[in-house]
């Protein structure tokens, strides 16, 4: 069995759970931004915000981030970052559709009729 650039199935779950607990550690920074602008729009009625020091986040994240983009880069687009919008209403019902079958002709003549009838409606 291949596992990409795994060499066995126990390298792709440490990567998995790696993988995971960075993805954790992402999910809770942009949250504790989100805290964070929703209180400078507060205070002062700006969206400024500050990224959390490696201090704050655990110096562990930051060395396991050696080579990712740093943090003051990702700041501007956390700027832009807003409380949740509802989601859009959707159609309720039943969503019907036409059982009329549409109608062919089968020979010249069914077709001739059936073009009669329709330049005379």
């Amino acid at each position: 069995m291949e596992y990409g650039k795994f060499s066995s199935a126990e390298e792709l779950l440490r990567g998995y759970e790696e993988l995971e607990k960075s993805f954790t550690r992402k999910c809770q920074q942009l949250a504790d931004l989100q805290k964070q602008a929703e209180v400078n729009s507060k205070n002062d009625g700006t969206s400024a915000q500050t990224p959390p020091s490696a201090a704050e986040d655990g110096n562990a994240a930051a060395e396991e981030n050696i080579g990712a983009v740093p943090a003051e880069v990702n700041a501007p687009a956390a700027d832009s970052v807003s409380a949740p919008q509802p989601l859009p209403r959707l159609i309720n019902g039943g969503g019907n559709v036409s059982m009329a079958l549409p109608s062919r002709p089968k020979t010249i003549k069914e077709a001739s009729v059936m073009a009669k009838q329709l330049f005379n409606e």
